[in-house]
């Protein structure tokens, strides 16, 4: 049967136990919450009096009593009215509040329950506030039927949360709480539900009915203590609280991420039937209940250690609930129970109380900390605790056994209902099942204990994040250039949201004091983890509410020392239109969207844009050319700016595409239209591509020819003022000067001849007026692009239309300043007006943010529209915004921007999307190569693992015949072999197939392949061929070229300049960039890299050298040591980290050749390595590599 788990929960108790880990302090420090009734609350003095045989009074001044004004309710957050809210019991809003609370501690969100069979099942028994509504008839609220029935606590839940499974009220008295989780664990293990909500609340409002009829009974103590299982016990402390868990099944918390809390391993329920009173409890009873869930669920009573007990600190219930217990477990001195009672700290909770000691047991067997009970002095001397074996704690203790940590529960009713739980923890239960899942729960019980709980992570759904420092727009900015430093932290969105403006800041604040108590211990994996971890947590197991902010940071120091940056607070109500505006010439720089590598889809697109690029016969690489150093880069040429740029952005249209944010509209500015013109289907990416280079060939083929052939100016004149200018300027110098681009209403470009542009731009400048050269090299769209207008139209020949599914965006042209379609782009001749005539960008603009205004009307939309500026700098924000600059529902976004961080700015733009509306997958942003991370964390099979397969497989078909080495050649990894954590092994077969079948040497060379067995077939992993060379005359395959290139690499160290790595920074680095070595891995040292090679040193079985409960059987080479020597590869691709880079994969080694004498090697044998490329695209390179021992033999 599949258990049901605790997977969230929340409470607010009494006192200072409003939080689990407040809660879990008072449990260490065996405090109890104890106070006089809060005189706001009610005047007690009108009720008291001694005598407990007076019905109209209650004998005790005291109680647990949760802090705070109860009557405080967020209504507008659950969509209530003041009107209907004045009415609604606070039993009805506390538990409206702690359920949010428990969903999100859960890491449920809102979206994902509505209309879900969700069941709600609440334990109450009170109805003061009812009582208090009826003192004054005449002023009977409105809705006060909906307010103070029973049935609405749970119905209230059902239809705030949407929630289709049953939805039930219950009362059972003292046990409705452990009876509710019962009913909850049938309904999930039926099917009826799939998950559930559980609830107990308990308030005291009215004196009258809560407290004087019990003190009539003679329930409650004199004393106003609960003093459980002691000699003091006279009664029990009314206690008020409200507890709210979430339950599911196993296999579906598994599936659904959720982290388990703690594994519910049976309920039961029954009734005392007849006993001498209707209140007096059952022994009989109690003990069959007992049994019987350890029957059904087929469990050893003897495995459990700890038994959280109803202990009301009764006069009669407490000995007859031990002799129970005691006639259930029947425990030896050797195996004693350990007892505790909740009752003792916070009161008797009734209706509450069962759901309290649930929460109690799930903290219990996480921590593996046995609390103490409160106040615990002497045994009540009715319970023979030694016959029993009973053991009370006065001080906590570590949980008694190392193993699986197991708690009962029990609980029973004055009326006679009787329920029961068992809950295991979850780390052990998942351990012993051999399953996989989230948990919170340590390894093994501490053994050094202090009664307070510092911090725990099982307390991050209590807190809500930041210092007080608001910005604008985007929170993060750098400072100066990308440089070679290695990237250790790169920058994560942390997306916030809020009911409510204010919301947000407190919010933030709470986080803040959350990380404030992050401990610095953390390793920096451990510190990888943890942020990949909470922006998970952040991003999709949070509520998306209205009012959105984000932060972006960079480090786990940031987040300690609270030098956070957040957004302005934005509310987002109707999802926004978004467009797109594409960046013309001009805007390039050297090293533009070269972080971006850690993304396989913008990688993918730049691949492809080189690829076309190549059948072009262009003879450079756009991925080369990205990677250069600023003095060596050739971006600012027209040649390689036209492509560059238009690669850059049609890889920026791929990459926002593969994460769903997907323009309505576009509009490109002169160049700039080619890449949107790909965007809107009309061109596919290899006429993109074709029209990009061939414009900037020719371009620089113009200048060569005619090296004066103008500049371009950008001026901050309207079309119409900058006229006069012109036309002195052309007197002046007698060159040609036109508008080249009318960029806004305050904004034009003038394009012609350099000497004219330079006296304009002296002159405008002298009278105050911006005027900035830009840095095109030539003068596009004036009489100076006729020159080539005809090749190029020759040269784009037939020009194809992209193929984009569903509605691709409209298409606004700056050639013609209208909307046109975007089919019309196919024609050749439209890219030559694009050259030479004038950029209408300012009409093209206008029509469009026209366009989005009439749609937004003729839906009745209240959303805004959004321009987006794709390109390498946001060179067109100043033009666009002078434009809209009376439209109050138009904002503004860039991509990225020179000399900053392309992480950091695809950082920003994401959380400014996410505010304004627009659903990013910010998980998917901020971790691209999470799956491959998973890969490497759910056990991928290393290549070298399977060669080391092969080898000693040869070595074994060898038998006694003298082994000089194994050659292996021609090697193909076609499937990669995941094995699945929650299996034990994996079926694998080698096949040797001799090449020379019959020949005297056929045991020599021979071809092999390798299987698994995995999802429904046997699948190739590798093939190849391998020679076992025979220290005789026979010559093996390998040729004389093969066996001198390791030599040559060595020889050719010394001819270059190395740069030495720091061993742990590149390892750090490289986890940056997805790929994650364990610490066995982790072996290069002494690394340096110098122009596409890399040399290291690796300690042979090192690994095992500080892992000494391994013994392996040997190997020619481990699979590790042979795995961190193609680590040297990474080395030489990244430059040592400083790069970043793909995850690289072996997929084929032409030829690797390992010594036979590796069997024999010292102990530490160090193997010094070299690696050179001999050549390199983007997400792939070929590699030479050489490891020799200090005697240069060579060994692979």
């Amino acid at each position: 049967m599949d258990p049901i788990v605790v997977i969230g929960f929340d409470a607010r108790l009494p006192q200072d136990a409003c939080s689990s880990r407040e809660f879990w302090d008072m449990l260490l420090q065996g405090r109890n919450a104890v106070t006089s009734v809060p005189k706001e609350r009610v005047n007690m003095d009108a009720f008291y009096h001694p005598n407990p045989d007076r019905t109209d009074t209650a004998n005790v001044r005291t109680g647990n009593f949760i802090t705070g004004d109860i009557a405080a309710f967020d209504a507008p957050f659950f969509s209530i009215q003041q009107i209907e809210a004045e009415s609604m019991d606070p039993q009805q809003r506390l538990l409206l509040e702690t359920s949010y609370k428990a969903l999100e501690n859960s890491g449920t969100r809102l979206d994902q329950i509505q209309g879900s069979k969700t069941s709600v099942y609440v334990a109450a028994s009170t109805r003061d506030y009812e009582v208090i509504l009826y003192r004054d008839p005449e002023l009977t609220p409105k809705y006060m039927g909906t307010g103070i029935g029973t049935s609405l606590l749970a119905n209230r839940l059902s239809w705030f949360f949407d929630l289709r499974g049953p939805s039930v009220a219950l009362d059972t008295a003292c046990s409705s709480g452990l009876a509710a989780v019962h009913m909850a664990c049938q309904s999930l293990i039926s099917g009826e539900s799939n998950m559930a909500i559980v609830g107990g609340v308990s308030l005291i409002l009215a004196p009258e009915v809560n407290m004087n009829q019990l003190s009539t009974l003679g329930f409650l103590s004199p004393d106003g203590r609960s003093y459980s299982f002691d000699s003091r016990a006279n009664g029990y402390a009314k206690g008020e609280g409200v507890c709210v868990v979430v339950l599911k099944r196993l296999s579906d918390a598994i599936r659904d991420n959720d982290t388990i809390r703690g594994v519910i391993r049976a309920t039961t329920v029954n009734q005392d039937g007849r006993t001498p009173g209707i209140t007096q409890p059952s022994k009989r009873a109690q003990t069959e209940n007992i049994q019987r869930a350890y029957k059904e669920a087929n469990l050893d009573m003897n495995d459990t250690h700890y038994f959280e007990a109803h202990g009301t600190g009764t006069a009669v219930g407490d000995p007859l609930e031990a002799e129970a217990i005691h006639n259930a477990f029947q425990r030896s001195p050797e195996r004693p129970l350990w007892i505790g009672a909740l009752k003792a700290n916070i009161g008797h909770l009734e209706a509450a109380a069962g759901v309290a000691s649930l929460i109690k047991a799930v903290l219990v067997l996480e921590k593996g900390i046995l609390p103490p009970n409160a106040d615990f002095r002497v045994p009540n001397p009715n319970i023979p605790i030694d016959k029993y074996n009973f053991k009370f704690l006065k001080s906590p203790m570590p949980f008694p056994t190392d193993g699986f940590r197991r708690i009962s529960i029990n609980s029973f009713g004055y009326g006679g209902t009787n329920a029961h739980a068992i809950v295991d923890d979850a780390f052990n239960f998942l351990r012993i099942h051999g399953l996989q899942g989230k948990h919170l729960s340590v390894v093994k019980p501490p053994q050094t204990l202090t009664q307070s709980s510092d911090f725990d992570p099982v307390n991050a759904g209590d807190f809500k994040i930041t210092n007080g420092h608001h910005s604008d727009s985007s929170p993060v900015k750098t400072n100066g250039k990308p440089n070679g430093h290695f990237i250790l932290n790169r920058p994560i969105v942390l997306p916030f949201s809020s009911a409510d403006e204010s919301g947000i800041e407190r919010t933030l604040k709470t986080y803040q004091e959350y990380f404030s108590r992050l401990g610095k211990e953390k390793s920096v994996d451990e510190e990888q983890e943890y942020l990949q971890n909470l922006s998970y947590t952040l991003t999709t197991r949070r509520s998306n509410l209205p009012w959105k902010s984000f932060s972006v940071i960079s480090s786990m120091d940031q987040l300690r020392s609270g030098d956070l940056i957040w957004s302005k607070p934005q509310r987002s109500s109707a999802a926004p239109s978004l467009s797109f505006v594409f960046t013309g010439q001009g805007a390039q720089w050297y090293a533009m969207g070269r972080e971006l590598s850690l993304y396989p889809v913008y990688v993918e697109s730049m691949q492809r844009s080189d690829r076309y690029m190549k059948d072009l016969d262009c003879p450079w690489s756009l991925i080369d050319e990205l990677h250069k150093g600023e003095s060596l880069s050739l971006v600012n040429k027209p040649e390689f700016s036209q492509p560059l740029c238009t690669a850059l952005q049609i890889a920026l249209v791929d990459l926002l595409d593969s994460w769903d944010i997907k323009p309505v509209a576009v509009i490109g500015h002169s160049s700039g239209e080619i890449a949107a013109a790909y965007c809107a289907g009309g061109l596919s990416h290899e006429s993109a591509i074709r029209a990009a280079f061939y414009r900037g060939q020719l371009a620089s083929k113009l200048l060569e020819q005619q090296p004066n052939s103008g500049t371009m100016l950008s001026v901050a004149l309207s079309e119409t003022k900058v006229q006069e200018y012109i036309r002195d300027a052309i007197q002046r110098t007698g060159e040609t000067v036109s508008v080249g681009c009318v960029n806004s209403p305050q904004n034009v470009t003038l394009t012609g001849g350099t000497r004219a542009i330079e006296e304009l731009s002296q002159l405008l400048q002298n009278e105050g007026i911006f005027a900035r050269t830009l840095s095109t090299g030539i003068a596009y769209h004036s009489q100076f692009m006729e020159a080539i207008s005809a090749e190029y139209l020759a040269k784009l020949g037939d020009l194809e239309p992209g193929s984009k599914s569903g509605n691709p965006p409209l298409f606004f042209s700056s050639v013609d300043g209208v909307k046109i379609p975007a089919n019309n782009t196919c024609n050749p001749e439209y890219w030559v007006r694009n050259l030479v005539g004038q950029v209408a960008f300012l009409s093209a603009l206008q029509h469009m943010t026209l366009y989005l205004l009439e749609e937004r009307k003729k839906d009745g939309s209240s959303g805004k529209d959004l321009l987006l500026e794709i390109g390498p700098h946001p060179s067109l924000q100043r033009p666009i915004k002078e434009t809209v600059k009376d439209a109050k529902d138009i904002d503004y976004i860039q991509t990225l921007a020179r000399n900053v961080h392309a992480l950091v700015s695809i950082s920003n733009l994401t959380g400014r999307l996410r505010c304004s509306g627009i659903p990013v997958d910010v998980l998917q942003v901020n971790f691209p190569n999470a799956q491959v991370e998973e890969l490497d964390k759910s056990n991928l099979y290393p290549a070298s693992g399977m060669l080391v397969m092969v080898i000693e497989a040869a070595r074994s078909l060898a038998g006694s015949q003298s082994v000089s080495g194994y050659h292996l050649s021609n090697i193909n990894f076609p499937a990669g072999l995941l094995i699945p954590q929650n299996v034990d092994s994996v079926e694998a077969q080698i096949n040797f197939n001799p090449v020379k079948p019959g020949m005297p040497d056929q045991h020599r060379i021979h071809d092999f392949q390798i299987f698994a067995y995995f999802g429904e077939g046997w699948h190739e992993l590798c093939h190849g061929t391998i020679e076992t060379e025979i220290k005789i005359s026979q010559e093996g395959t390998q040729t004389e070229a093969e066996r001198q290139r390791p030599q040559g690499l060595l020889n050719g160290e010394s001819n270059q300049r190395w740069d030495e790595v720091n061993s742990k920074e590149f390892y750090q680095a490289i986890n940056e960039y997805g790929m994650s070595f364990g610490p066995a891995f982790q072996g290069l040292q002494k690394v340096r890299v110098a122009n596409d090679q890399a040399t290291a040193e690796i300690e042979l079985d090192k690994w095992n050298h500080e892992n000494t409960k391994f013994a392996p059987t040997p190997h020619i080479i481990h699979p590790t040591d042979l795995d961190i020597i193609f680590q040297s590869s990474i080395a030489a691709f990244s430059q040592g980290g400083r790069l970043p880079i793909p995850v690289l994969i072996p997929q084929k080694i032409r030829s690797i050749w390992v010594s036979q004498d590796l069997l024999g090697r010292s102990s530490k044998e160090v193997l010094r390595v070299s690696n050179k490329i001999e050549t390199r695209g983007y997400r792939e390179a070929d590699f030479s590599i050489a490891a020799v021992n200090e005697q240069r033999r060579k060994f692979s």
